[in-house]
């Protein structure tokens, strides 16, 4: 992906950079420089644009929960942001960010059972990869390997950052 990002990153960020400069409460522009940032193979590009959009939309909490996902990720403290998971998690239950944020927190805490809990909340149709992922860790934790295999092949590495694969691995038993 980062060979990608330099390829189309600078004439498709700066369209996007001027679709937000142009209408700065648009949150489509806002979502494509999401999207390109989140093709960094690091979390940080992708943080920095979610605190912005947070500012913007404060009350949006699948975009509070993907920035507790990602802050959690690059290894920011665990429980003010595992808190905040819970919190969100009281009222948005459907959201899947938050969902995958407090699954992170929860694994990180090593308790792989509320892990898959909080994943497991509501049903999805499509599973977000980063739920998927964090699925397959927790049931590989619980010895449910054939689960955790099932998981793992809906989660394409391609798709990963560097410290989600850190987790793919764990989850694949290495």
């Amino acid at each position: 992906m980062p060979r990608l990002l330099a390829i189309v990153g600078p004439t498709a960020t700066g369209k996007s950079a001027l679709a937000v400069a142009l209408a700065p409460r648009n949150l489509t522009a806002h979502q494509g420089l999401l999207r390109l940032a989140s093709l960094a193979d690091d979390v940080r590009p992708a943080r920095e644009a979610l605190a912005r959009m947070r500012r913007e939309w404060p009350d949006n909490a699948e975009l509070e929960g993907e920035l507790l996902y990602y802050e959690l990720l690059g290894g920011e403290p665990l429980t003010p942001r595992r808190a905040r998971a819970e919190e969100l998690l009281q009222t948005e239950a459907r959201c899947v960010m938050p969902r995958a944020a407090l699954g992170l927190a929860r694994l990180r805490a090593d308790d792989a059972t509320g892990a898959l809990a909080a994943l497991d909340l509501a049903p999805m149709p499509f599973p977000h990869p980063a739920v998927r992922l964090l699925r397959a860790v927790a049931l590989r934790r619980l010895g449910r390997v054939a689960e955790a295999e099932t998981e793992l092949a809906g989660t394409p590495e391609a798709l990963l950052r560097a410290e989600e694969r850190v987790l793919r691995r764990e989850a694949a038993g290495g």
